[in-house]
């Protein structure tokens, strides 16, 4: 589907996020600003597909 393909095509930014990025800062507002990020990212992949239904073993 077209949203499956914009999700996919956010791999480059969703990579250098995770490889440039300490999530878990020290400083609380930086941590609760980033997590709030990737909790965004979920929320939206959710809306493409069931990705927690994926047999990842």
């Amino acid at each position: 589907s077209d949203k499956l393909t914009q999700l996919f095509a956010l791999s480059p930014v969703i990579d250098a996020f995770f490889d440039n990025t300490m999530v878990m800062a020290e400083d609380i507002d930086v941590k609760n600003n980033r997590l709030a990020i990737l909790a965004a990212l979920v929320n939206k992949a959710k809306t493409v597909a069931a990705f927690n239904l994926l047999n990842t073993k």
